[in-house]
């Protein structure tokens, strides 16, 4: 359309699998990232907007109002004009922003969403880059450019060691002819701001909460190369070693530890909180329900699992229970070391497991009940092995050829299904 503009922004593709041609197969594919279009949509002016809103009917205009669009603008556009009941402009037909629970990977410009109880506006390329502090004024709503403003003196951040470290890292001279070269100034601008990244990025020295640090450092927009170094800062300003080069430890701190510091001290803190607002009164009849009478059927199986872990399987659930009955207050270890004791002294008979004698009783009385079917069912199996064994003999005698034939035959089968059988048949 001749009101609509694309711009191109970067999308994440996942792993996953693609035919490919060459060798006839379905290969993995990496996960990566791509250029797409997006569509952007005519800004046009709030009077334009207002007068639009107003022309709308009476009813159209209450329903707008009512219903709470799932996305807004901060500035009106054409999109907002093809769907007014589906999208809202802030400060004209919706006043309260989506919230989401992730920010959107590619926004609209001027897209508004609430995200944890900060507002979020996209900036005019689709990107958020902070939240927003004062958004009472709307109508002019427009991000500004911010000026670069250098934060630094240069003579009092530029130093002979800055000068080393400048040659070392990029093999060009600091100085020449006895004048800066801009290249130095342009790199130690950029060292400057790297450097207050890594004092930001340090939980001792961050004004930032652990969970929105975690936020921020998970969000930056940053090449690699450039966080690395401010890393590389921050780790010499956490360990005070004042290493030169990236050794092997400062590239499992940049590529994982780091990381895991700020997860594991939110995990603390996370602790530290339920400690402090534990209902003791809660944790009390938790306990005593816990350790009563019918909680037997819930601990039940917690300790069968601690006797089968150390095998003692043949103790049955009705001794189990007689113990926790005896003793509901006892811990789920202590249950189980007396259990284990006594059974060791012979003290548990288990009424589910039939004894020895007597099973072997039970049997010889169903054999002498049986004999004579059994002496019958085996004579019976005698002759017609017999009658099977002259029938044999009679094709042996006639066809000699052919029985040989069949003879290898069966061999051969009765080969190849013990080859076939598993390996733990085959063990004596």
């Amino acid at each position: 359309m001749s009101n609509d503009k694309y711009i191109r922004k970067k999308i994440n593709i996942k792993t996953h699998k693609r035919y490919d041609p060459r060798i006839g197969k379905k290969v993995n594919v990496q996960s990566y990232k791509r250029d797409q279009n997006f569509r952007v949509y005519k800004q046009i002016g709030m009077n334009q907007a207002r007068e639009f809103f107003e022309k709308r009917s009476p009813l159209q205009k209450k329903i707008d109002l009512k219903l709470e669009a799932n996305m807004m603008f901060a500035l009106p556009n054409q999109l907002w004009l093809r769907n007014p009941n589906m999208i809202d402009i802030w400060g004209i037909d919706g006043y309260k922003p989506p919230i989401v629970e992730v920010l959107p990977e590619n926004p609209f410009p001027y897209q508004i969403v609430r995200f944890r109880n900060d507002i979020w506006v996209a900036n005019e390329n689709g990107e958020f880059t902070s939240p927003e502090t004062d958004l009472q004024d709307i109508e002019a709503y427009q991000k500004p450019k911010k000026p670069k403003v250098k934060g630094y003196s240069f003579e009092k951040f530029d130093s002979k060691e800055k000068q080393e470290e400048f040659e070392k890292f990029t093999n060009k001279n600091a100085i020449w002819n006895n004048k800066i070269t801009m290249q130095y100034k342009e790199w130690l601008e950029q060292d400057y701001q790297l450097q207050k990244l890594a004092d930001k990025l340090n939980p001792k020295k961050t004004s930032m909460k652990l969970h929105e640090l975690m936020e921020f450092y998970s969000n930056l927009k940053i090449s690699d190369k450039k966080l690395k170094r401010a890393m590389f800062k921050l780790y010499n300003d956490k360990y005070a070693q004042n290493i030169s080069s990236y050794t092997k430890d400062f590239q499992d701190f940049y590529d994982r530890r780091y990381y895991d510091i700020l997860e594991s001290k939110i995990k603390a803190e996370v602790n530290r909180i339920k400690a402090l607002n534990k209902d003791s009164k809660k944790s009390k009849d938790s306990k005593r329900h816990y350790y009563s009478k019918s909680s037997i059927n819930f601990r039940l199986p917690t300790i069968r699992k601690m006797l089968t872990s150390k095998n003692y399987m043949s103790i049955s659930d009705s001794e189990v229970e007689n113990m926790l009955s005896a003793y509901p207050k006892w811990e789920n270890q202590d249950i189980v070391d007396e259990l284990i004791e006594q059974y060791d002294r012979g003290e548990l008979i288990d009424s589910d497991i039939v004894d020895l004698d007597e099973m072997g009783l039970r049997d010889l009385e169903h054999y002498e009940a049986m004999k004579d079917y059994y002496s019958k069912k085996e004579k019976d199996q005698y002759l017609d092995y017999l009658a099977q064994k002259e029938l044999e003999d009679e094709y042996r005698e006639q066809y000699p050829e052919k029985y040989a034939k069949l003879k290898d035959s069966e061999i051969e089968t009765f080969m190849d299904s013990i080859h076939n059988l598993p390996s733990t048949s085959m063990e004596v």
